[in-house]
């Protein structure tokens, strides 16, 4: 006689899961340098690199802003070929990028603070730091969309900013300012998952 049991596989199905990480990678080049020690050799026109990720999905709110957690493990800043250490003022160290889309301005910035635009402290091999570093470009409404990160991935050059500002003081007479070539932000794919589903399944057997 044949009867029907129930048995059970497992069906390993693969998806995607949101993506949410972001990478943002801005270039530019020095516009004039009296920083020592580890940059004092650093000329006009020397390239500069900054780039990091934040989560896109993990922001402080506020009036036509967001302001996304930098994740430190991630940063790099390279003006020529000397390195420097980004860091923040709070404990543990939070340094933030911030999206503000508004009807007179757009803004990116770095800040040290997520409710207001401060300078970024830094250090320098060599030099008794921290050093405060400014980032913070404005330009006219439309480049944004949204303070939506994801919303905002492209690639954009600055040719008419309203202001702008990339400088590193570390106390008179030393300093530097740097000139904003382009900034790409990219949304980073998520790995794909692998999800197992347990289906039943109909076996005919007979005794």
């Amino acid at each position: 006689m044949r009867t029907l049991a129930l048995c059970t596989a497992s069906l390993a199905l693969t998806a995607v899961a949101r993506a949410e990480i972001v990478r943002i990678d801005i270039r530019g080049s020095v516009i004039s340098n009296t920083l020592g020690a580890s940059h004092s050799s650093v000329q006009p026109g020397d390239p500069v690199a900054l780039r990091f990720e934040v989560d896109s999905s993990i922001y402080s709110p506020g009036a036509d802003r967001r302001a996304y957690p930098i994740d430190l493990s991630t940063s790099a800043m390279e003006v020529g070929a000397f390195g420097l250490v980004i860091l923040g003022e709070l404990s543990p160290a939070t340094p933030y990028f911030v999206l503000a889309e508004t009807v007179l301005f757009d803004t990116f910035a770095l800040t040290s603070s997520p409710a207001a635009i401060n300078p970024l402290p830094t250090l320098i091999l060599g030099l008794t730091g921290p050093h405060p570093m400014a980032f913070t470009v404005t330009t006219a409404p439309g480049r944004l969309s949204s303070a939506d990160i994801t919303a905002a991935a492209g690639v954009y050059a600055f040719p008419n900013p309203v202001t702008m500002q990339w400088t590193i003081n570390a106390g008179d007479p030393e300093s530097a300012a740097y000139r904003l070539n382009s900034m790409t932000i990219t949304v980073i794919p998520a790995p794909a998952t692998t999800v197992l589903l347990t289906l039943p399944l109909l076996r005919r057997r007979s005794r």
